[in-house]
């Protein structure tokens, strides 16, 4: 069986390393940002459609 992920894993790695400190310090910003906003617009997206599933969130 071939072995999978071997470049992705050092692309994600650094790509996580370099955004999630970035998009955390914007979502703890005082004031509305682009990336809160669109943060929540996703968990609305999200609660809604557990909603109308009727799966447990």
């Amino acid at each position: 069986m071939p072995r999978t992920g071997g470049k992705q894993r050092p692309f994600l790695t650094r790509t996580c390393d370099r955004l999630l400190p970035t998009g955390v310090a914007h979502l703890n910003q005082p004031g509305p940002t682009r990336l809160r906003t669109a943060s929540h617009a996703y968990d609305a997206a999200i609660e809604d459609l557990v909603a109308r599933s009727g799966l447990a969130a």
